[in-house]
């Protein structure tokens, strides 16, 4: 069936899509959108010798997340596709910048606002396939800067560098 511009309009059935996908008119279910998360800013302290710091828990949650889309893409196929925000920070990190430690709140696991705005740039992209660059809105706190950083970011890693968000075309 031809892939529709909007990731989120149900699919044409019949597919091969297993038992339970199928809706009573007879479209397949949604496309699965899997939201990956990213490292904590300095490892994991539990687990230390798993997660000694940024970088090996990110490659290693970014890993998990690509599985589980690989999984569900084998037949029977669902499709599915990655907002890769681990990516986006890896991003930051690799610009060496001090901004990597402003995308995290004080207890280095959850975003601050900073981090929560660039998520959301990549999962916008995500969902409709557009890049957010000039998106008009910022929430109060995110500087004209953040906004245009987060949007190159975003789409550094969402549609450039590692191809995650296998969507569509639009």
């Amino acid at each position: 069936a031809p892939r529709s511009a909007d990731p989120l309009r149900a699919l044409p059935g019949p597919s091969c899509c297993p038992p339970g996908t199928h809706r009573p008119d007879g479209t397949r279910a949604r496309p699965q959108l899997l939201y990956s998360t990213w490292g904590r800013r300095d490892g994991d302290s539990a687990f230390p010798e798993r997660y000694p710091d940024f970088e090996t828990m990110n490659r290693l949650t970014t890993e998990g997340y690509e599985l589980y889309r690989d999984v569900l893409d084998a037949p029977p196929q669902l499709e599915a596709a990655i907002a890769p925000a681990g990516a986006a920070f890896a991003e930051v990190h690799g610009d060496h910048l001090p901004s990597f430690r402003s995308l995290y709140d004080p207890d280095g696991s959850h975003p601050s606002l900073q981090g929560s705005y660039m998520v959301s740039c990549v999962v916008y992209s995500a969902l409709t396939g557009w890049y957010s660059a000039g998106m008009p809105f910022a929430p109060p706190g995110i500087a004209e800067g953040e906004r245009e950083y987060c949007a190159r970011i975003h789409g550094l890693s969402c549609l450039c560098r590692l191809s995650l968000c296998r969507l569509p075309p639009g």
